[in-house]
C-alpha cells in the first residue's frame, strides 16, 4: 500500500510556500504604503522609487490598487508644483518688465523679491523632477503586475475606476505590456477606445495592438481610431496599422491619403 507521506509532507511545503509568500507580500506593501501615506508627506523621491520597484513582486489586487492610488496622488502633486513654478515665473516676469522699465529707481525689496523667486523657481523644478521620477517608477511597477488577480483588476477597477485619465491610461499600457491577451483584459481596452480622455484611448489601443496584433477585430478598432477626435490617437493608429503586416491594413491608410 503507498504511503501517503508523500502527498501530504508536499501539500504541508506548499502551505509554507504560501504562507512565506503572503508575508512577504504583506511586507512589501507596508514599505510601500510607508513610503506612499494616504495623509501626511510622503517618503524622500528615492525611497518611494526603491518602494515602487520592489512592489510589483506583489500578488493579488492590493498591489496595483495600491500603486495606482500612489500614482494619482503623486500627479496631483505634480500638477500643484507645476501650478505653483508657474506663478512664480509670472510674477518674475512681471518684475524683471518692471525693473527694466524703473532703471535705476528700483527698490532694494522688488530687487530681493526677485533673487527669491528665482531660488523658489529652482527649488521647484527640482521637486517637480522627483515627482516624475517617482511618477515613472509607479508606471513601470504596474507593468510587473503579472499575477491573474493583480491583472483582473487592472482590467477593471484600474482601467475603468479611477478619476485620473493618466492612471487610466497607466493601467491600459500595463495590461498591454503584460503580454496575457485574456479575453477580460481585451473587452475592458476595447471599452477604453471609448473612454473620454484621449491619453487612455490611445493607450488602449497600443495594449490591443500589441496583445492582438493579427486579430480581425484589432484592424477594425485601428480603424475607427482613425475617426478619433484627437490627433494623436489618430496617429496613434495609423502607425500601428502601418506595423501591421496583414492583408487590408495598408489598404485603410491609403484610403485616407488626400
Amino acid at each position: 500500500m503507498r504511503s501517503p507521506r508523500g502527498p501530504l509532507a508536499a501539500a504541508f511545503l506548499a502551505l509554507l510556500a504560501a504562507g512565506a509568500a503572503a508575508s512577504d507580500d504583506a511586507d512589501l506593501l507596508e514599505r510601500f504604503r510607508k513610503a506612499f501615506p494616504e495623509r501626511g508627506a510622503p517618503a524622500a523621491a528615492e525611497e518611494r522609487v526603491r518602494a515602487a520597484e520592489a512592489v510589483g513582486a506583489v500578488r493579488g489586487r492590493p498591489g496595483p490598487e495600491a500603486v495606482c492610488r500612489a500614482l494619482g496622488a503623486v500627479l496631483e502633486r505634480a500638477g500643484e508644483i507645476d501650478d505653483e513654478l508657474a506663478r512664480d515665473r509670472e510674477e518674475l516676469a512681471a518684475l524683471a518688465a518692471e525693473t527694466l522699465a524703473g532703471g535705476n529707481r528700483n527698490s532694494t525689496e522688488k530687487v530681493a523679491r526677485m533673487a527669491k523667486l528665482r531660488v523658489l523657481e529652482e527649488g521647484l523644478r527640482d521637486r517637480a523632477d522627483d515627482e516624475r521620477r517617482v511618477a515613472a517608477a509607479l508606471r513601470a511597477a504596474l507593468a510587473r503586475f503579472t499575477d491573474p488577480k493583480a491583472l483582473e483588476w487592472l482590467a477593471g477597477s484600474g482601467v475603468r475606476g479611477s478619476a485620473s485619465g493618466e492612471v487610466r491610461a497607466a493601467a491600459a499600457e500595463a495590461l498591454g505590456l503584460s503580454g496575457g491577451a485574456d479575453p477580460e483584459v481585451i473587452r475592458s481596452l476595447r471599452g477604453a477606445l471609448k473612454d473620454r480622455d484621449p491619453g487612455v484611448r490611445e493607450a488602449a489601443l497600443k495594449a490591443i495592438a500589441r496583445l492582438q496584433p493579427k486579430e480581425e477585430e484589432t484592424l477594425r478598432d485601428l480603424a475607427a481610431s482613425l475617426e478619433d477626435a484627437r490627433w494623436t490617437v489618430r496617429l496613434a493608429a495609423a502607425r500601428r496599422l502601418a506595423d501591421m503586416a496583414v492583408p487590408g491594413a495598408v489598404d485603410l491608410l491609403v484610403a485616407r491619403l488626400p
